[in-house]
């Protein structure tokens, strides 16, 4: 699935970093920095940098938006970023597990060897993201909209799809375990490998039970 990548314009300037309210850093390379369990900070702005081994864990960011932006080992277990603009970003080598995504914007956006397990994406717009051998278990994508999203290689168990939006999701590829709200990926693209697997939730789903034996 195509997908453009971040567009990071060399050299990055070298400057000190402030993530209050309002903060704007462009073209900055911020590496082994930590920021954690920081009160909530309104409208970051980070543009065309790059953030190497940064932790943000337990950071509740509002509003924050992100444009041609590669974050490579960045630990953000447990961060709040609703209402995000991301553009061009790829988070490479992530810890993101309980990250809040809620409400927020991503295009073209990619997800490589991320552990992101209990990760939300409530109510969020994803178009052209990839979750490339990715841990996603237990996720929600509640409500969200999916365009052009694709899971190769990720391990997608016990994941919430219920009233979600689907165009163009292929779950090829994907290591499929139990999918709750199984109505969400209509229109979703599945492999033949992964009809049994998914059978399980379709029954769930439509109130059917399923017995080992015949006895009534």
């Amino acid at each position: 699935m195509a997908r453009t990548t971040p567009r990071i314009e060399p050299p990055l300037a070298s400057r000190p970093i402030e993530l209050g309210d309002d903060a704007d850093l462009d073209e900055v390379e911020i590496r082994d920095l930590r920021v954690d369990d920081q009160p909530t900070v309104h409208d970051v702005r980070i543009l065309r940098s790059r953030l190497v081994s940064v932790s943000l864990a337990g950071v509740h960011l509002k509003g924050l938006e992100l444009r041609d932006v590669a974050l490579d080992a960045v630990d953000a277990v447990g961060a709040r970023f609703p209402e995000a603009g991301l553009t061009r970003v790829e988070f490479r080598d992530a810890r993101l597990s309980g990250i809040d995504f809620g409400q927020a914007a991503l295009r073209d956006v990619g997800f490589i060897r991320c552990r992101m397990d209990a990760a939300s994406f409530r109510l969020a717009q994803l178009e052209r993201v990839d979750f490339d051998e990715c841990e996603l278990r237990e996720a929600d994508f509640g409500g969200a909209t999916l365009r052009s999203v694709g899971f190769a290689g990720t391990h997608v168990d016990r994941v919430d799809f219920s009233n979600a939006r689907c165009e163009r999701v292929d779950l090829r590829g994907a290591r499929l375990g139990f999918v709750s709200g199984i109505a969400g990926l209509r229109g979703a693209t599945i492999g033949v490998d992964q009809v049994l697997v998914l059978a399980p939730a379709v029954f769930a789903d439509l109130g059917i039970k399923i017995a080992d034996d015949t006895t009534p």
